[in-house]
């Protein structure tokens, strides 16, 4: 067993080291010539000898180094001169051509391996931005003796652009490779050993002969057709729903769109690179004042405005982000404020800029970045900005940094850089803000999420953040050794408050959805648990105007869906009368509506209980009276919705509307259910006022069995209790309740 740790590891015993065994304490340092100050190191046992141990490690500073370990050697394959306790140094192998893309890149390691070839000791594979074939008996530095170009980057090292020209021939940024084992490919190449798999940023390829004589000759085929595995950084479409686009930024795969809703229309590529943020809007002036402009990005901060007409016709580009920026993040946020889409705000490192007229930049074929940007400089921020988001009416701009800061600037579309902002981040973690959206009708309702793991990352505002919720809720996770295990939050999006599921959070497992804010009692639902399932979601965004959802995963493309309602709700109202809620609810028009069912529960449970069934008007457009009655319920705080039911099953919710009941007389006892009990009873104790409870069992002689419960209970707050008659003799037991100033006992039979 051979081990790499980097020089970042905080623990002993970085470097190199092997075991014959595997077991603990057996592990001894190999003596690596340049470690144990690598960055990362990978390693690679030869198929065709074992004794070939082959390592690739990054060293820092664009310095990478190639040897090999095998303690037998007396000389070193290919170069000669005697090992060094075992190894011997084929660095001078890595290629390093000059050019743009000629020198040998692991991007500070994300992209790095070795792969030895199966039949061949004095062949190896090296994966960096591109994919080269190391021959140990040629030339060292000599192209295509040495070293020989087999993908990622073009061969000729003077550009950016992909292996041979070709988007399917093969792609950069090396990952993962993999030659067949024996019988090395029946029914492809039967007994060939020079078949090869090379997993990449462009997902999978194979060739057929990886030993292909000579710079860029060895051919590939892409494997990816049917392969849903694309990475979706960012999704973004025009928030006028007559416009049918929808896009995303792609990792290391560009920014794509189609035409929704036709799932089998061919996407198109509008900006290669990594796909960074997007959005769409309305053309008002220059240089058409119809169609619309695409304004996509790649990584770094690059931002372009793509001009389409009327007809959907591409008409031109301009660069558009600011001159003298600097600072991004890697995939680096910028906005379209919603009241003036001429208007942008993007991040660049602490700062964030605005341009207040983008039509105003010259068109068309401008590669330089742009003027026309203010410099907005906010005091006060450190860190990265890393999240924007603009209220829809007003120009509130609300912003979040790499290390928890949060801010608000009121009228962002005039503000100037000597005027004061708000922060807004009390009582919030100190950790990456990753997601603020605001509410479409309120710019005073608004949510922010935290990307950190181990860390509350859902939070919610109706006064402008002035004051914080935690609505976290049921996504918290289980407390473990390492904190707790609930998702990490990635992205939040928001209805108007009006309308049926309002929140949606793109996690790290998956999309999920709520429709009422409960505080940390706050019951998330996940949405699409057998397409979208716990795939991360790293963006969801949504379209008031006609209920239009896109959530953008991180491995599994994209998804959208249509929540516009079949019914147009009115008024709708729960009203208490003693131990019942009446609820009464209007339609204005309906569509297809086979009914409702109203469903309730208690403010602290986490699921709602199903009342009834109340049969819908199929399609109508006069406006429909409804109600019903709720019996005979425990007091307490009630949350109460409808929940639709289209004729073809779908559905929908209303607003959740919130009651109480109070309780009359001291106390409510409720009878054991079920009983007799084989299994496990409930019964429910509620008081007037708050006391202390104890419920015990007891067997028909009076001795007590156990304690059920022993502790203070709120006022109107029902206790639940269970008896559990596991291990239970058959027979009659008796539950006592003793509530200081009253006692009552339940009788209960086990049977078996």
């Amino acid at each position: 067993v051979y081990t790499s740790l980097s020089s970042s590891c905080s623990v002993t015993g970085t470097g190199l080291n092997m075991s014959t065994s595997g077991g603990s304490g057996s592990f001894s340092d190999m003596a690596y010539p340049d470690g144990p100050a690598f960055a990362r190191a990978e390693i690679a046992v030869s198929p065709a000898d074992p004794d070939y141990v082959w390592v690739l490690a990054d060293l820092g500073s664009s310095t990478h180094s190639l040897y090999l370990y095998n303690s037998s050697l007396v000389t070193c394959p290919g170069i000669g001169g005697a090992p060094s306790s075992g190894w011997c140094d084929y660095s001078a192998f890595v290629p390093a051509r000059g050019s743009l893309t000629g020198n040998f890149d692991s991007q500070s390691s994300y992209n790095l391996y070795v792969e030895p070839h199966p039949t061949n000791t004095d062949i190896v594979l090296i994966g960096g931005t591109s994919l080269y074939r190391i021959d140990i008996t040629g030339t060292a530095g000599s192209a295509g003796s040495g070293d020989t170009w087999i993908g990622g980057y073009d061969a000729g090292g003077a550009s950016y652009a992909r292996y041979n020209g070709g988007t399917d021939d093969h792609h950069p940024d090396q990952h993962s490779g993999s030659f067949l084992p024996p019988p090395y490919g029946v029914g492809v190449g039967e007994n060939d050993p020079d078949i090869f798999v090379s997993g990449n940023d462009g997902g999978l390829h194979v060739t057929g002969d990886v030993m292909a004589a000579g710079d860029g000759n060895v051919d590939w085929t892409s494997l990816n057709n049917g392969y849903h595995t694309t990475q979706f950084y960012t999704v973004c479409f025009n928030s006028n729903d007559a416009d049918s686009w929808v896009g995303g930024g792609l990792q290391d795969n560009g920014t794509w769109g189609t035409m929704f809703p036709a799932t089998t229309t061919p996407w198109v590529e509008e900006l290669t690179g990594d796909g960074s943020h997007c959005a769409v809007a309305d053309n008002v002036s220059s240089p058409i004042s119809t169609g619309t402009s695409r304004y996509v990005s790649a990584q770094g901060g690059l931002v372009y405005r793509l001009v389409y007409n009327a007809a959907g016709s591409y008409q031109g580009f301009t660069r558009v982000d600011p001159s003298g920026a600097s600072g991004y993040l890697f995939i680096n946020p910028f906005v379209i404020d919603p009241g003036d889409e001429r208007i942008m705000y993007q991040a660049a490192g602490v700062t964030v800029w605005r341009n207040s007229n983008l039509e105003g930049i010259a068109m068309f074929g401008s590669a330089a970045p742009s003027t026309n940007w203010t410099n907005l400089t906010p005091p006060g921020v450190s860190g990265s900005v890393s999240a924007l988001a603009v209220s829809s009416t007003g120009s509130r701009l609300y912003f979040g940094t790499s290390n928890g800061g949060l801010f608000r600037i009121d009228g962002a579309d005039t503000y100037t850089p000597a005027s004061a902002i708000t922060s807004i981040n009390s009582g919030l973690p100190s950790a990456f803000v990753s997601g603020i959206a605001v509410d479409p009708s309120d710019a005073d309702r608004m949510m922010v999420t935290f990307s950190n793991y181990n860390t509350v990352g859902v939070w919610f505002s109706d006064d402008g953040g002035s004051t914080w919720t935690n609505v976290e809720g049921n996504l918290l996770g289980t407390p473990n050794a390492f904190g707790d295990d609930g998702p990490s939050f990635r992205s939040v999006a928001m209805m108007p408050e009006a309308s049926p599921t309002s929140y949606f959070v793109g996690t790290s497992t998956g999309l999920y959805s709520t429709d009422v804010l409960s505080g940390g009692s706050t019951v998330w639902t996940q949405e699409g648990p057998t397409d979208i399932d716990n795939t991360i979601v790293d963006m969801v965004r949504v379209r008031a105007s006609d209920g239009f959802i896109a959530a953008g995963t991180h491995g599994h493309g994209l998804f959208t869906a249509d929540a516009s309602l079949p019914v147009e709700f009115g008024d709708i109202e729960a009203v208490v009368d003693g131990r019942d809620i009446v609820v009464r609810w209007e339609t204005q028009s309906e569509v297809n509506n086979a009914g409702f069912e109203i469903e309730y529960r208690l403010a602290d449970d986490e699921s709602y209980q199903q009342s009834a069934f109340i049969a819908g008007a199929g399609t109508s457009t006069e406006p429909k009276p409804y109600s019903f009655r709720v019996s005979d319920l425990l007091p307490g705080n009630y949350h109460v919705r409808l929940r639709q039911i289209d004729a073809n099953g779908g559905s929908t919710y209303s607003p959740v509307i919130e009651v109480s009941i109070a309780l009359d007389e001291p106390y409510v006892i409720t009878e054991v259910y079920p009983n007799p009990v084989t299994d496990v009873a409930t019964m429910s104790v509620v008081l007037r006022a708050q006391a202390d409870l104890n419920v015990a069992l007891y067997d028909v002689a009076g001795r007590q069995v156990k304690v059920l419960h022993n502790g203070p209970v709120d006022a109107n707050s029902p206790r639940h209790v269970q008896i559990d008659a596991a291990g239970l003799a058959a027979g009659s037991y008796f539950v006592r309740i003793d509530g200081g100033s009253f006692q009552e006992s339940k009788q209960i039979a086990v049977v078996r």
